[in-house]
C-alpha cells in the first residue's frame, strides 16, 4: 500500500509525495507534462500526450474527481448516495453496462466517502473494470490552503 501528501490546484495541477514508497513523486505541474521520480533515481519528464492510453486514463480520473467533474465514460452512469453512520454519506457512480463506456478497462465503479455535514473527502475507491481496485484515503483537507511558490515545479535532477 502507499502512502502519501497529494496537493491539488485548479486548473488541473497535481503533486503526490509518497511517504511508502519513500522519495516517489508523481506531479502534473499544469503545462502539459508529467514528472514522475523513483527513490535514487533522476525524475523522467514526459509530455502528456505521448503517455500510454492507461496512464493518461488514470491520470484524467483523479484529476476529474478533484475537480468535480464526471469521469470519462460516467456521462451516463448510474449515482446513488447513502449514509454510513451519523458521520459519512457515500456516493456511488457505476458505469451502465449498455454506455459507450462499457470496456475491458478502466473505471467500473467508484465510491466516494465523505465526512458529513462538511464533505470533506475521507476516502476514494476505484474498481477497474478487469477486478482490481485502487484506494485513495484523506487523513485531513484543506480548502484553499496557502502552497509554497514552488508546489507545482519539478524538482531539481
Amino acid at each position: 500500500m502507499s502512502r502519501g501528501r497529494i496537493l491539488y490546484a485548479n486548473p488541473g495541477r497535481l503533486r503526490i509525495d509518497y511517504e511508502r514508497p519513500a522519495g516517489e513523486l508523481v506531479l502534473l505541474p499544469g503545462d502539459g507534462t508529467l514528472v514522475t521520480r523513483k527513490p535514487g533515481r533522476a525524475s523522467a519528464v514526459r509530455a502528456l500526450d505521448r503517455l500510454d492510453e492507461r496512464t493518461r486514463r488514470s491520470l484524467t480520473l483523479l484529476l476529474s474527481l478533484f475537480e468535480g467533474k464526471l469521469p470519462a465514460g460516467f456521462a451516463s452512469a448510474r449515482v446513488e448516495a447513502h449514509r454510513e453512520g451519523a458521520n459519512r454519506v457515500v456516493v456511488t457512480m457505476t458505469r451502465n453496462p449498455g454506455s459507450e463506456s462499457a470496456v475491458s478497462e478502466g473505471a467500473a465503479r467508484i465510491d466516494t466517502t465523505f465526512a458529513w455535514p462538511v464533505l470533506d473527502p475521507l476516502a476514494v475507491n476505484i474498481r477497474l473494470a478487469g477486478g482490481a481496485e485502487m484506494r485513495y484515503e484523506f487523513g485531513r483537507t484543506e480548502r484553499n490552503a496557502t502552497l509554497g511558490a514552488d508546489a507545482f515545479n519539478p524538482p531539481p535532477p
